[in-house]
C-alpha cells in the first residue's frame, strides 16, 4: 500500500508541476519531495534507529511534553524487554488535551511493546488487549488479570485526560468507569504527571518462562482457560495451532498431539537480551520442556540450544500471539534465539525507500528531457 500511494503522490506531483512554470517548478518539486522524505520515508525507517530525530512521532498536533516525557523517562529507566498497556483504548489516532497524533508512546519508550487497542500490533495481542478491557470493564478480575500476566504487562499508563475523538475508530469510553475498574487488577502506583497516571502490574510472566502444563486449544477457548480461578499463567500454557497468525502443519500437529500434557519444568538461570532480535538464556531442565517466549510470534525466528538448531517443527504459538518451544533435551543449555531476517529488512526498507524516491522524481526527469527535445525540435 505505500508503494502504491507512492506511485500516485509521484503522479500527483506531475501533474502539478506540468502547470507551473519557470523556476517556481523546481523549488515546488524540491518541496513536495522534501514532504515526502520526512512524512513516507523515516517513518518507514523508524524501528530502525531514526526516532531519535523524531522523538514525539508524527503529530498534528502537541502541547506539553513534559508529561509524556516524564513517564516515559520512569519506564524508560526500567531497561528489561517488556509490555506497556495504555488505556483507555485507542485506534487510529490518540488524543488528549495535550495531543492528537499516533499514539506517542510508541516514539518515547525504548524497549518496550506498547498495547493501546490499535492495530500496530499483532492480530493476536490487539485481540487480547480488548478482550482484557471488556473484562476490565465487567469486573471479570481473574481474566483480566491473567490477560496482563501472558502479555507480560508490567506497566500499565492511564491518560485520564483522554478525549473521544469521534472520527477514529476508536470507541466511546467514559474515563471514571475505567479508573474504578482498576482496583481489581493486581497493581500498585507509581507515579503521575498532570493527568497520566503510571501503574506497574505486579504478576507478569516474564519474557521467557517454562511451564510444565500445556493445553491444546483454539482462539476462542484461550478466555474461557483464562477465566478459571485455578488456572496458573506460570504454570500452564495453551498451544493454539490454528490462530490469525501461523497454522501448524499436519506434522507438527501429529507431534504436538504426540507430547506429554505434563512437562518438565525448566529453571531459567539467566537471561541476555542483546537486540531486539537476539536473545541468549541459560535453562536448567531435568528433562523435556516447553519455552514460552512473549514476543509475537514468527516463523523467522530461530533457535539453537548448545550451538544445535532446533527443527522448524518445535516451534507453536501460544495463546495466539506468542512463541513456544518443545525442547527435547534437559541439563543446564545455553539457548540463543535469534531473528536474522531483521537484517534482511534494513536492506529492504532502504531498498523500498530509494525506489520510492526514483519514482517520484523519475516524472520530473521526463519532463525535462521532454521540453529539452520540444525545444530543439523547433530550432
Amino acid at each position: 500500500m505505500p508503494f502504491l500511494l507512492t506511485i500516485l503522490f509521484s503522479y500527483g506531483i506531475y501533474e502539478i508541476i506540468t502547470h507551473i512554470k519557470g523556476n517556481k517548478r523546481i523549488i515546488i518539486a524540491n518541496i513536495l519531495l522534501t514532504l515526502l522524505t520526512i512524512g513516507y520515508g523515516f517513518p518507514v525507517l523508524a524501528g530502525y534507529g531514526t526516532q531519535s530525530y523524531f522523538p514525539n512521532g508524527p503529530s498534528p498536533y502537541i502541547g506539553d511534553i513534559y508529561s509524556y516525557n516524564y513517564i516515559s523517562s520512569i519506564i524508560n529507566s526500567d531497561q528489561n524487554l517488556s509490555t506497556v498497556l495504555v488505556l483507555p483504548p485507542t485506534g487510529s489516532l490518540y488524543s488528549t488535551k495535550e495531543y492528537l497524533g499516533t499514539d506517542i508512546y510508541y516514539w518515547l519508550l525504548t524497549n518496550k511493546n506498547v498495547l493501546d487497542g490499535g492495530y500496530l500490533t499483532s492480530p493476536g495481542s490487539h485481540s487480547l488487549y480488548w478482550t482484557f478491557y471488556s473484562a476490565l470493564l465487567n469486573h471479570n478480575k481473574t481474566l483480566a488479570n491473567n490477560i496482563l500476566s501472558i502479555l507480560n504487562v508490567k506497566y500499565l499508563i492511564l491518560e485520564s485526560d483522554a478525549l473521544y475523538f469521534p472520527r477514529g475508530v476508536m470507541p466511546p469510553f467514559n474515563i471514571t468507569e475505567i479508573n474504578d475498574s482498576l482496583s481489581i487488577l493486581n497493581i500498585s502506583y507509581i507515579a503521575h504527571y498532570g493527568q497520566i497516571y503510571l501503574l506497574e502490574y505486579k504478576n507478569p510472566v516474564g519474557l521467557f518462562y517454562s511451564p510444565n502444563t500445556i493445553i491444546i486449544a483454539n482462539l476462542s477457548g484461550i478466555t474461557t482457560y483464562l477465566s478459571y480461578s485455578n488456572y496458573s499463567t506460570k504454570n500452564d500454557v495453551i498451544i493454539t495451532p490454528y490462530n490469525h497468525i501461523y497454522n501448524v502443519s499436519s506434522s507438527q500437529l501429529l507431534l504436538l498431539k504426540s507430547i506429554d500434557r505434563n512437562l518438565h519444568k525448566a529453571i531459567i538461570e539467566n537471561v541476555k537480551q542483546i537486540s531486539w532480535e537476539n536473545f541468549c538464556i541459560i535453562v536448567n531442565s531435568t528433562g523435556t520442556f516447553f519455552l514460552v517466549f512473549t514476543q509475537t510470534f514468527s516463523p523467522y525466528w530461530d533457535i539453537y540450544v548448545n550451538g544445535t538448531e532446533l527443527p522448524k517443527e518445535y516451534h507453536f504459538v501460544a495463546y495466539g500471539f506468542s512463541n513456544a518451544w518443545f525442547i527435547n533435551k534437559s541439563g543446564i543449555l545455553k539457548i540463543r534465539i535469534t531473528m536474522p531476517i531483521q537484517e534482511y529488512a534494513k536492506i529492504l526498507y532502504i531498498k523500498y525507500f530509494s525506489l520510492s524516491l526514483f519514482i517520484l522524481v523519475l516524472p520530473y526527469f521526463i519532463m525535462l528531457i521532454t521540453r529539452r527535445k520540444k525545444f530543439y525540435a523547433k530550432l
